[in-house]
This record gives structure tokens, sequence and C-alpha cells, in this order.
């Protein structure tokens, strides 16, 4: 992966839970960061090599190792979509050049 690569903006928002008053918790998802990512599909025999195929888009999405703090419970906006981080987040040949996971889109 080179840095020329990452053509694609996405938005990191970070989940925020909030009492609701009831005992339970509302969640919603803050403003986030803006980077460069290099989204791409995984295609079909990866999924279902990972065990992973289910309903809705997944894909690969691949950010700089120091752009931003990415959890499992933050959500990724790509092209006016909602996805959710499935799966680890893993440090790309282990080089803290590059952070890559799979997102899911998130149903409506």
């Amino acid at each position: 992966m080179r840095i020329s690569q990452l053509r694609d903006p996405i938005t990191i928002q970070p989940i925020t839970r909030t009492p609701d008053g009831q005992g339970g918790f509302e969640r919603s998802f803050g403003t986030g960061s803006d980077l460069m990512a290099n989204v791409r599909d995984l295609y079909q025999i990866e999924a279902q090599i990972a065990a992973q195929v289910d309903s809705g888009a997944i894909k690969v999405c691949t950010i700089r190792y120091s752009d931003a703090t990415v959890t499992p419970s933050d959500r990724v906006v790509f092209g006016g979509v909602n996805y959710r981080i499935a799966g680890a987040i893993s440090n790309v040949d282990g080089r803290s050049r590059f952070l890559q996971f799979q997102l899911r889109q998130e149903s409506e």
C-alpha cells in the first residue's frame, strides 16, 4: 500500500452513550474525523473464506496509522452510507504505517 492510494474521503464518528432516563442508554454518533482512506469491496470468495457472509455490503478500509483513533464501536461514513466496523483493526505488516479493518453496511 502506498499513501497515494488513499483517495477515498471517509468520516470516522465516535459513539456517544447518554442516559435515557429509564436506566438505559441512548446511542448517538458525534462529529468525527475526516480523513482519506483506501476503501475496496471485499470479494465474495474472501468473505466466504473469512466466514463473514451476511446481508449488506462488506468493504475493506485502510487508513494511515496515525490519522485517527479507531475503535470497533465507531461508525464510518463513506459515500453517504453508514458502515460499522466488523472484526479486528489490524496494523498492516506490523510496521505502524497503515490500519486496516472491515466495514459492514448498517441496516436502516
